[in-house]
């Protein structure tokens, strides 16, 4: 909603983040046109132990099913790692 992104503009996402120590995985969908992949790097690079994937066919929402396949056997490597 509109009274939403007022709110949140009122908050600095990235700030802290950096305290967080564990490793961190994002999943990004190249075809995503509603988070731009700047600032999934943007996060990347905060976190001290990220990793960034990033799917050629990828919505926001992982529509694609071969993509989200690949995103869950990302997924399920991160996880076991």
């Amino acid at each position: 909603s509109q009274d939403f992104i007022i709110d949140i503009n009122k908050y600095d996402l990235f700030k802290e983040l950096e305290k967080f120590k564990n490793p961190v995985a994002i999943f990004h969908g190249l075809k995503d046109t509603s988070i731009p992949l700047s600032v999934s790097k943007k996060y990347c690079d905060i976190y001290p132990n990220c990793v960034l994937h990033t799917y050629e066919e990828g919505d926001h929402t992982f529509t694609n099913i071969l993509v989200r396949k690949a995103l869950f056997s990302d997924n399920l490597k991160f996880i076991v790692e």
